[in-house]
């Protein structure tokens, strides 16, 4: 079969997603990819063939906090610039012809092969079924009118989809599930597939190493106040080693000491993470699933205002994976949290039995099979 799999490009989980999927898709079928930004970079580098195609949205944050106003005015203003922009995505749906579209998160190209009668699929986490969480509470008028608009487009272009395909443990440990708003139009496609991650921990040559923490915060922007903060609690920290990927745009290294390792970006950091104690991550849906299903705590740090990343790091605290942090967070507090899940045996062993659990519920093996499925129906 051919699929033409489009992620979206805000940040680089829906890209580990694709990267996952698509790599165990690739043994049996023909898999392009489209994306945009960074996130195309990305996959580029990892082996994927991926075709440019424009935003449907722009995200923008400062000083840890997401800025919402401002990411729908970007939005518009980008859109407005590029009006013919929309007919990429149906060149693009021409061109391959696909037998079966996957959308991660990419609500627009996903609505237009639909209506194309092609088989189509969306991956989406359970919490962005709530996407009015978003603008509910805002202080603006306009944005909170403009919240119950795209809500709607997205609540319709989810009930167009053959399959919502939930990238997550299955209920009670699901990482989103307190936020999520499931229309009773939609409940039934909704299938729950198991962690989409690249690799699982029997599938490397690293194991866990004794007092290493993995630290992806980033060294940009907002993110660079509590980068600084860790590094200033790895200096009380020597009998520990830190390897820190500062990915982002003008990312900036604190000074540090011997015991920390920094890396502009990691194209795989699944052996890095699996052979650490302890991971500290923004509170991206991916990163917390690749962290749970090697079995390693997490230290979160969600945006500030941006609800979903939050309810992505109370749910990693609430099945019991680690703790939420901030940007306010202390050094002081910071050398105590890293020292207390990294060396826990209370811990380790609740995140074996995540661990064990992961690995009976493989998204990519599952996704294959749904795949073998719909191939068989054509058929």
């Amino acid at each position: 079969m051919k699929i033409l799999f489009f992620y979206c490009g805000e940040g680089l989980g829906h890209t580990a997603r694709a990267i996952a999927a698509g790599k165990a898709l690739e043994k049996e079928h023909e898999v392009i990819y489209a994306s945009y930004g960074n996130a195309r970079e990305f996959g580029i580098s990892s082996g994927l063939n991926v075709e440019e195609v424009p935003s449907e949205i722009s995200l923008v944050g400062k000083r840890g906090q997401f800025d919402l106003s401002k990411s729908i005015l970007t939005t518009i203003s980008k859109s407005s610039k590029n009006p013919a922009g929309i007919l990429k995505y149906y060149a693009l749906i021409k061109k391959h012809n696909p037998d079966l579209v996957l959308s991660d998160s990419f609500f627009l190209p996903a609505s237009i092969a639909k209506s194309k009668g092609i088989p189509t699929w969306m991956i989406i986490q359970l919490n962005q079924t709530n996407i009015d969480r978003f603008f509910a509470q805002h202080h603006q008028p306009m944005v909170r009118i403009a919240g119950k608009v795209i809500k709607q487009m997205n609540l319709n272009t989810l009930k167009q989809m053959d399959k919502i395909l939930i990238p997550d443990f299955s209920p009670p440990f699901t990482i989103g599930k307190h936020s999520a708003s499931v229309h009773p139009s939609i409940y039934e496609k909704i299938e729950f597939l198991g962690p989409l991650i690249r690799k699982q921990a029997h599938e490397m040559n690293t194991r866990r190493k004794r007092k290493t923490v993995y630290c992806a915060i980033g060294g940009f922007g907002y993110r660079a106040i509590l980068l600084d903060k860790i590094i200033a609690a790895s200096k009380e920290l020597p009998n520990y080693k830190f390897n820190v990927v500062t990915y982002g745009p003008d990312a900036k290294v604190p000074p540090h000491g011997s015991n920390v390792k920094t890396y502009k970006q990691v194209v795989d950091n699944l052996p890095m993470i699996n052979e650490s104690s302890l991971v500290i991550a923004g509170s991206g849906h991916a990163t917390a699933m690749d962290a749970l299903c090697l079995g390693k705590p997490i230290l979160s740090a969600p945006d500030a205002y941006h609800c979903e990343q939050e309810e992505n790091a109370d749910g990693v605290q609430r099945i019991g994976g680690g703790y939420r942090i901030d940007y306010k967070t202390s050094v002081a507090t910071l050398k105590e949290l890293i020292e207390e899940l990294s060396t826990s045996k209370e811990y380790e062993k609740k995140l074996a039995m995540i661990q064990r659990i992961a690995q009976k519920n493989d998204g990519r093996k599952e996704l294959v099979r749904l795949v073998k499925e719909l191939e068989e129906s054509k058929k």
